[in-house]
């Protein structure tokens, strides 16, 4: 792991030997980017701590320079820059909110490890599609990033639906898997593309406040505190949010 706080780099580190045993685990200060590479020595996956979001890509760059990782996991504070990140070198495939609870990080790291991707947004054809599962044992740099939401500028016309009765036929029964009733199931696919509460309650042909109330509700099921935190929990929990309902002039109105 690359991060500037000893006590970051010493907690994540101390996580990941409870968690993913039998793998070789280092520390690593930012004055370590510096450093010429090592031929002898080879990173499978690095957790890669953003100070700041205008470091982000110089941090990546240095990062890929001195250890040369096949995977870079981001560790940072607040909603990700989703247009951004996307932008860096496909080592890049995941993102993790410093807020997080341990099991969100825990989840997106063992979820690197077996060759997914660890964004909390659903992923497009892009070349972070195409993870390579890394095999035991792991040596990892850890580094860390936040997670990011698309922006509402991102979201096309074409990509709006309405969740009516589609949400009860949900694959795989994610709406089980989680938990959660449909309708708090419909709002929670709507957060995880990135619309507004208002936006959602268009959608969804309900009531702002109500709206408000099945995102309190999804959050207190999943014990999340935010956006961000309820769509990391379920991805790892398996749920892929990731089904197309039908579209939005084809739907009947309906009441929550």
């Amino acid at each position: 792991m690359v991060a500037r706080n000893t006590l970051l780099r010493t907690g994540v580190l101390q996580i990941l030997t409870d968690v993913v045993p039998g793998v070789s685990l280092q520390g690593f200060a930012y004055s370590d980017l510096d450093r010429h590479p090592d031929p002898a020595s080879s990173y499978d996956v690095l957790l890669l701590s953003i100070a700041s979001p205008e470091r982000q890509t110089s941090l990546v760059l240095a990062s890929l320079k001195a250890f040369a990782p096949k995977k870079i996991v981001l560790m940072a504070e607040g909603p990700p820059d989703r247009a951004a990140i996307e932008k860096l070198p496909p080592q890049v495939v995941g993102y993790i909110d410093k807020s997080a609870p341990p099991e969100v990080f825990i989840a997106t790291v063992r979820r690197v490890i077996e060759g997914k991707p660890g964004f909390p947004w659903p992923i497009t054809a892009t070349a972070h599609d195409h993870v390579s599962p890394i095999n035991a044992p792991v040596r990892e740099v850890l580094t860390a990033t936040k997670p990011q939401q698309p922006s509402a500028s991102s979201l096309h016309v074409s990509s709006i639906f309405a969740l009516g009765a589609a949400a009860r036929t949900a694959p795989d029964s994610e709406v089980d898997l989680l938990g959660l009733t449909p309708r708090q199931y419909e709002v929670l696919v709507l957060l995880s593309r990135g619309h507004a509460l208002k936006s959602v309650s268009r959608l969804l042909n309900i009531s702002l406040g109500t709206t408000k109330a099945h995102t309190e509700a999804v959050y207190q099921r999943l014990g999340a505190h935010n956006r961000n935190e309820a769509v990391y929990i379920a991805r790892a929990k398996g749920a892929r949010l990731e089904w197309e309902p039908e579209p939005v002039n084809t739907r009947a109105k309906s009441i929550a």
